[in-house]
């Protein structure tokens, strides 16, 4: 294997990609169309004996409180809902595909399954709290977040070996190594195949940017809610994870709660599951000199993105193109969604608003000219705009 491999060289390994039960792709599939009734989805679980067990077995756990006893499948369907059946269907699939793993000592399945429960009930308990609309999918984003380190140990062992015997180091710098070892992260790889197993969007694009700090949105968007829940987990109720907490809108003094009533969550759902998992201890880091490394990190991550979005000006072939370049790089970089490109007109007497074709702003023509409002006044507007224009 090239020490540098292009994703999708990766994923044309044969040994790289896992393939789903065919259960689990009807059921996706089943599951995205509002108008399936729960006697269809009863029959698909039914065909895995595998998820059928499971899904009766945690829908009689005294976790979910019910007082009935469930043999039947289509009742307990009706009875969980469709977004729990899923999330079941993902978990339990997922950890028998994966259940013959054999990788690198340094990345233990107890250890791996403990941290990603905890990190989806974490996200899912920081969901609700936001009134996010789909709690279930910031469980699934939390769940399967890590997926490319499973992916990646089957497929290169040995590289991945060597960047898991430093396993003190911050997930964030952890990360920044695998790009600068093996070309790409586990967050890229996990959200690929996230994708092509059709799960929904969001939670792929979550995946991709659960260490990226450069993509902190002021807004309980998923990519923030899994970033912060991924840190929870890890970390525990620490400064940096509440400064995070504050940016993305919510109250620092709700995460203590939120991280224990997570990991007295996660024992029982776990055996609900079939799934073995184990707490690993947590190891003593310098947290000062994590810091230091953390905001080298950021700088790095920025510099790069900024060194990509300028190659792809370089590249562009069209003025459309130049402004699609410039509007995807800036929301990239400060999460921002309302863009245009004043260009000066007239000897610079008025300037005139320019978007992409996929722009909604440039549908309606934009110009401004000197005499409406002074160009350092608008430009001091729109820094206070909660939602700015870029000029």
């Amino acid at each position: 294997i090239p020490r540098r491999m292009k994703l999708e060289q990766l994923f044309q390994l044969p040994q790289a990609v896992p393939v789903i039960p065919q259960v689990l792709q009807q059921l996706i599939v089943a599951l995205g169309d509002d108008s399936v009734q729960p006697t269809a989805l009863a029959r698909l679980i039914e065909s895995d004996p595998a998820i059928c067990a499971r899904l009766l077995q945690l829908a009689n756990s005294a976790f979910l409180g019910t007082r009935s006893s469930f043999a039947d499948t289509n009742q307990a369907v009706i009875f969980l809902g469709t977004d729990t059946v899923r999330n079941i269907a993902v978990s339990v699939s997922v950890h028998e595909v994966f259940r013959s793993y054999r990788g690198p000592e340094g990345l233990s399945l107890p250890h791996f399954w403990h941290h990603s429960l905890l990190t989806a009930v974490i996200a899912m308990s920081l969901a609700r709290l936001v009134y996010y609309p789909q709690p279930a999918e910031a469980y699934l984003a939390g769940l399967l977040h890590d997926l490319g380190k499973l992916l990646l140990c089957q497929a290169m062992p040995a590289e991945y070996a060597r960047l898991l015997e430093n396993g003190s180091i911050h997930p964030a710098e952890f990360e920044f190594r695998e790009r600068e070892q093996l070309g790409f992260s586990h967050a890229e790889v996990g959200s690929l195949l996230v994708r092509r197993w059709n799960l929904q969007a969001p939670i792929a694009e979550a995946i991709r940017a659960h260490h990226s700090y450069t993509e902190i949105q002021s807004s309980a968007s998923l990519s923030s809610l899994l970033l912060l829940a991924n840190n929870l987990a890890c970390d525990g109720d620490t400064r940096d994870t509440r400064k995070l907490a504050i940016h993305i809108g919510i109250v620092p003094d709700a995460l203590h709660g939120i991280l224990e009533s997570a990991q007295q969550s996660v024992t029982t759902i776990a055996a609900g599951m079939g799934i073995t998992i184990e707490q690993p201890a947590r190891k003593k880091r310098d947290t000062s000199t994590d810091n230091a490394r953390l905001e080298l990190i950021r700088r790095v991550d920025t510099l790069t993105r900024l060194n990509g979005m300028l190659d792809n000006l370089v590249r562009a072939d069209s003025t459309d193109r130049i402004l699609m370049v410039i509007e995807e790089s800036m929301q990239i970089l400060f999460g921002l969604k309302r863009i245009l490109v004043f260009t000066p007109e007239n000897d610079g007497e008025q300037y005139r608003g320019l978007g992409s074709t996929l722009n909604p702003l440039a549908i309606t023509p934009t110009v401004l000219t000197r005499e409406d409002r002074p160009m350092e006044e608008l430009i001091d507007c729109c820094r206070n705009d909660p939602s700015p224009i870029i000029l």
